[in-house]
């Protein structure tokens, strides 16, 4: 008894509670953090308790958004875990990286089954990172704002040039700290290369030359590829978002050149900062402008130490960084009017992404960008099915003087009430829809694998209706388009043996977790790995297709009496 006394004496102990708080949650609300601190005096273990009550109500409205099949209520549930901001972050991680179901296996996701961790299912992972991208994208538009708020009355905190650059890749659901964690990385190889070719990096120090310095800066981001773009790929969006450009796209623009130099020489230390230079963004260092994109050539345009000091005024700087931000707003906009600009089915949604960050930038920060994103982009496409209430009414209204052209709250009103109609005329369908009562012959189910006739691609069926004619108008997701798209009846063919291989060719499309949470392969004895496959529809289709599930369940086991 005194052993088990001592030991739950010690669990009580704040301090050891401490590094498990940390490891578990590495993202916090900022202000709610302070807020929890204060009020339970750093108690860790009493932090750690809260956080974990909070992660269970966030998982309660996360299951009602999976599983409703009104848009309103999955609003008001997802609004509820929005609002909890950074503090629901890493619940939605481990819901979203969790291993996929049996057929869907990664190696990854079978050695995180063999450390115990549970599956999920696709449309969980589905929902829980697209809250995530929402969360995400109110916490760019934030920092945006911030901007905009300090120039008006130079009062609001101002986040630094490389935070409200490095939060573009929040519209691809990537937080800005991992952005500037991999440039961190970069400026840290860096200052190794510095201190092995003897250049002195610390102002003040012997041999210190900020004209030398920067060319030795600029000749390492040149040896690790961040070089001028090459120009067919110039008019490419890739070279304007961040976790693109310091990856794969790594010949890129003259300003995520100058975003990637300021970063590094800010971290070494170094007064530096953009400008919003007419043609080509430069750089400034202690009065050195730096032409970083034209680096191999002359990096150094002119250098006067007695120059610069009033361009890092807090002011001057938030004025350039939302230039800056425009500046993007209008290079996205200019390479998607590209007339050779060729969108292929499987780059459609980053590049969906792409104008729904142009319209938000062309919004805060005013620059004449005339695409009608909000009033068809968005509406027209399942790719975005929370974000004109959780972050175009809750968050980017709220911050513009003026509204982008097509979007108000009176908009966004009339688009839910759109909604609203449809949605009752779907659940009005649903008795017809029984196979059970009402006569359904030669339907495909939610869930079959079918071919389109016209191309020879695979496809599934995710919604279906009985046209005047006794014939079927079918909803189908392809693998390689990112959208719904209708087909009649004689324009498919089911597919009657596949492998498991071509179900899983289906992950590519980010839709599929919106229809289904799973599916099934039964094989045939002897057949080479081929036989029958489908789809397993999710809660919410279930609701809408009641016999579809039963009837696929019977067609892939070769019972279909």
């Amino acid at each position: 008894m005194v052993g088990r006394s001592t030991l739950r004496d010690a669990s009580m102990d704040p301090a050891l509670w401490k590094a498990y708080y940390m490891h578990r949650y590495t993202h916090a609300d900022v202000e709610k953090e302070s807020e929890r601190r204060s009020r339970l005096s750093d108690d860790w273990r009493r932090m750690y308790y809260e956080r974990r009550q909070q992660d269970h109500k966030a998982l309660d409205h996360l299951q009602v958004v999976i599983e409703t099949t009104r848009s309103r209520t999955r609003v008001k549930h997802a609004r509820e875990i929005a609002k909890l901001g950074l503090d629901a972050w890493d619940a939605l991680v481990a819901e979203s990286t969790r291993p996929l179901p049996v057929l869907f296996q990664s190696d990854r996701d079978i050695e995180k089954v063999k450390k115990g961790m549970p599956l999920t299912n696709l449309s969980r992972k589905y929902w829980s990172s697209e809250l995530q991208s929402i969360i995400a994208k109110r916490d760019a538009i934030e920092i945006w704002s911030s901007v905009k708020k300090h120039i008006r009355n130079n009062k609001s905190a101002l986040p630094s040039f490389e935070e409200a650059f490095a939060t573009l890749s929040s519209f691809h659901g990537i937080l800005s700290d991992e952005i500037l964690k991999n440039i961190n990385s970069i400026a840290d190889l860096c200052r190794e290369n510095l201190e092995e070719e003897g250049v002195p990096y610390v102002p003040g120090t012997k041999g210190f030359d900020t004209p030398k310095l920067c060319i030795a800066i600029c000749a390492f981001m040149r040896s690790q590829g961040f070089d001028q773009g090459e120009q067919n790929q110039f008019y490419d969006i890739r070279n304007s978002l961040p976790h693109l450009f310091i990856s794969t796209q790594r010949r890129s623009l003259p300003l995520s050149l100058v975003f990637i130099f300021v970063t590094i020489a800010k971290r070494l230390g170094l007064p530096a900062s953009a400008l919003d230079t007419p043609g080509r963004v430069l750089a400034l260092v202690r009065g050195t402008f730096v032409d970083v994109y034209g680096s191999k050539t002359r990096a150094i345009l002119n250098s006067s130490e007695d120059f610069g000091d009033t361009q890092f005024t807090p002011h001057v700087q938030a004025t350039l960084t939302a230039s800056l931000l425009g500046r993007v707003a209008r290079n996205i906009s200019v390479a998607l009017a590209q007339p050779d600009l060729l969108i292929s089915d499987e780059t459609r949604h980053v590049y969906l992404q792409a104008r729904f960050l142009a319209s938000c930038l062309s919004t805060l920060f005013g620059t004449n960008v005339t695409d009608d994103f909000f009033g068809r982009g968005m509406v027209e496409s399942l790719l975005f099915p929370l974000d004109l209430e959780l972050v175009v009414r809750d968050r980017l209204i709220p911050n513009s003087r003026i509204g982008p052209r097509g979007v108000s709250e009176e908009f966004c009103d009339g688009t839910s009430a759109t909604i609203d109609v449809r949605e009752s005329e779907i659940a009005a369908a649903v008795p017809q829809k029984s196979r059970a009562s009402v006569k359904i012959v030669d339907c495909l189910f939610v869930g079959q694998i079918i071919m389109f006739s016209r191309n020879g691609c695979l496809g599934c069926v995710v919604e279906w209706e009985r046209t005047r004619n006794n014939k079927y108008l079918y909803s189908t997701i392809s693998f390689n388009h990112h959208d719904v798209r209708p087909v009649h009846s004689e324009d498919v063919t089911l597919v009657d043996s596949c492998s498991s291989s071509m179900i899983r060719c289906f992950l590519a499309n980010p839709l599929v977790g919106l229809f289904f949470e799973d599916a099934e392969f039964v094989g045939v004895p002897d057949a080479l790995g081929a036989g029958r496959g489908r789809f397993i529809m999710n809660a919410r289709m279930r609701q809408l297709y009641p016999d579809d599930d039963e009837c696929g369940a019977r067609w892939v086991r070769g019972d279909e009496s």
